[in-house]
C-alpha cells in the first residue's frame, strides 16, 4: 500500500444510517423501493419498486439519496452494493447499510468502489452470524477499515474505474448479444434438421 493511504474505519469515512422515514409518514406517499434482491452483481440497480407507505413492506425505512453507497448487511454473500445515482430520494430495505460519505475524507464513487472490494466483501462475510441468513451487524461494519489515500487520488482512482468497467459492461452487453444470437441460430438449426433432415430442399408435408 502507498505511504500515502490511511487505513480508516468505514464509521470515519461516512455517516452511516443517519435517514430513516418515521412512522407517522402520510400513508399516501408514494415510496420508490430498493430492495437487496434489486441489486445486480455489478453494483447496477436493476429496479425500484413502487408502493405507498401503507402498502410498503415494513423494512422500507433506510431514506437514501445519489452519492449515498448502500450495502447489505444481511446475506452478505449476495454483495448487494451499490450507488446511487438517482436524484431522486428513494427508499431503501434495513436490510441495507447506507453510507454517506464525509466529503473531506472519501469521495462517493472511491467509497463504493472501496466497499465493493472483493478483500473488503471477504471480510464483511467472515463478521456476518448466521447460516441461512448470514447477518452483520451496522456497527460491526462500521469498524472495518477500507484504505484511503488523499481526496485527489480518490477522484482519479474512480475517474478510472467508471472508464475501465464501463468498457467491460459494453463488451459483456455484446459477448450476451451474440451468445443470444447463437442460441437462436442453434434453435434454427434443431428445427431445420428435425424437420426437413439433412436434406434442406426436401419436400414438406402437412403434419396435421
Amino acid at each position: 500500500m502507498s505511504s500515502d493511504y490511511k487505513q480508516l474505519r468505514l464509521q470515519n469515512c461516512a455517516a452511516l444510517n443517519t435517514n430513516v422515514l418515521p412512522e407517522d409518514t402520510d400513508a399516501n406517499r408514494t415510496l420508490k423501493y430498493i430492495d437487496i434482491g434489486s441489486v445486480t452483481s455489478s453494483g447496477e440497480i436493476a429496479q425500484l419498486q413502487e408502493f405507498t407507505f401503507a402498502n410498503a413492506p415494513s423494512r422500507a425505512r433506510r431514506i437514501v439519496t445519489k452519492n449515498d453507497v448502500i450495502i447489505s448487511t444481511v446475506r452478505t454473500y449476495l454483495q448487494a452494493i451499490a450507488l446511487i445515482k438517482s436524484d431522486q430520494q428513494l427508499i431503501a430495505s434495513t436490510g441495507f447499510a447506507a453510507l454517506h460519505n464525509i466529503p473531506q475524507v472519501t469521495h462517493p464513487s472511491f467509497l463504493f468502489y472501496a466497499v465493493k472490494n472483493s478483500a473488503f466483501v471477504q471480510r464483511v462475510c467472515a463478521n456476518s452470524v448466521g447460516v441461512s441468513f448470514p447477518a452483520i451487524p451496522a456497527t460491526k461494519l462500521g469498524k472495518l477499515k477500507i484504505p484511503v489515500p488523499p481526496l485527489e487520488t480518490q477522484r482519479r482512482i474512480a475517474a478510472f474505474l467508471d472508464r475501465k468497467t464501463a468498457a467491460i459492461d459494453d463488451l459483456i452487453a455484446k459477448k450476451q448479444r451474440l451468445i443470444e444470437l447463437l442460441e437462436e441460430k442453434r434453435a434454427a438449426l434443431i428445427n431445420r434438421v428435425v424437420t426437413k433432415g439433412l436434406n434442406p430442399d426436401a419436400p414438406m408435408k402437412d403434419s396435421g
